[in-house]
């Protein structure tokens, strides 16, 4: 026993405590980046860090994608010139993103005067994509695509028709 001798308490270092710190804000930070992948990897400017570590990590980016940058324009629907009770869609794919990205699904709406829907077909780009386009994968930027689509005639009631770019 010692009476007036306080003992002393063992404590870690500063210098310690200064180390842990930052290694512990860049645990976190791996973390963060490892489970939001598919999200920050296609966003900039994380996508150029990711981009950067992949090859180190032998990780892959997934292919970028927004829909809302492809456009389908001068849509008209005519009587097919061979086929009896057949229409020929025409349109005019635009991608405006400033990437290449997949082709997207097309969703054709036929509906009457009360816009009620009549008939309505989803196509793949498989369906749709012909000549030396088809089996391509992505879509070029800026490049204006002429589509051509072979549907059955839905009926005289279907007055109105609208092509709309889905996932």
């Amino acid at each position: 026993m010692s009476w007036g001798v306080p003992k002393k308490k063992r404590t870690a270092s500063p210098w310690l405590w200064r180390a842990l710190i930052p290694l512990s804000i860049l645990g976190i930070v791996i973390q963060v980046a490892y489970f939001q992948f598919d999200s920050l990897s296609r966003k900039q400017p994380w996508r150029d860090f990711y981009a950067a570590a992949c090859p180190l990590f032998g990780c892959t980016l997934p292919q970028l994608k927004d829909t809302r940058a492809i456009q389908a324009t001068n849509l008209m629907v005519r009587t097919h010139p061979q086929l009896q009770g057949a229409l020929v869609v025409d349109a005019v794919l635009l991608n405006t993103a400033p990437y290449a990205q997949p082709f997207p699904n097309l969703l054709l709406n036929f509906s009457d005067l009360k816009d009620k829907a009549v008939a309505s077909r989803r196509f793949t780009p498989n369906e749709y994509l012909q000549g030396e386009l088809a089996g391509r994968k992505l879509m070029p930027q800026d490049s204006p695509i002429h589509i051509a689509i072979e549907v059955v005639d839905p009926g005289a009631e279907a007055v109105n028709y609208e092509l709309n770019i889905t996932h």
